[in-house]
């Protein structure tokens, strides 16, 4: 959660985005929702988690995700709130965003030091 400064500038919802392919991930998702919940009068509920399309128990994902709320192939047994939405399309995921949160897994980290680094006004 940010801090409480920071959320002056988030006039308009946060959504969370993340690639699912990693228990933290959707454990992330879990715990986005909940906060979501809980300050709805600072965030809109629904969050919007990006799901890496795939084919699971001859399910799309997405589809299992958002018809049991749990994603059973990386986080099995652990239940999503209702307002965590499995979304199979990146643009259409963060449409609307004022914060995004990227989960990676760390192999996927060393390639990304070499971006510029860049501050948040808070």
């Amino acid at each position: 959660m940010l801090p409480l400064p920071c959320l002056a500038f988030l006039d308009r919802p946060c959504v969370f985005v993340h690639s699912s392919r990693a228990p933290r991930g959707s454990a992330i998702a879990r715990l986005a929702g909940m906060n979501a919940k809980r300050h709805s009068d600072q965030f809109e509920e629904r969050v919007a988690m990006w799901v890496f399309e795939e084919d699971f128990e001859g399910q799309k994902l997405t589809e299992v995700i958002n018809s049991t709320h749990e994603n059973k192939k990386y986080l099995p047994d652990v239940r999503l709130p209702d307002n965590v939405v499995a979304v199979p399309d990146l643009v259409e995921a963060v449409k609307g965003a004022t914060a995004i949160v990227f989960v990676m897994p760390h192999q996927v980290r060393s390639s990304h030091d070499r971006w510029p680094q860049r501050r948040a006004p808070c």
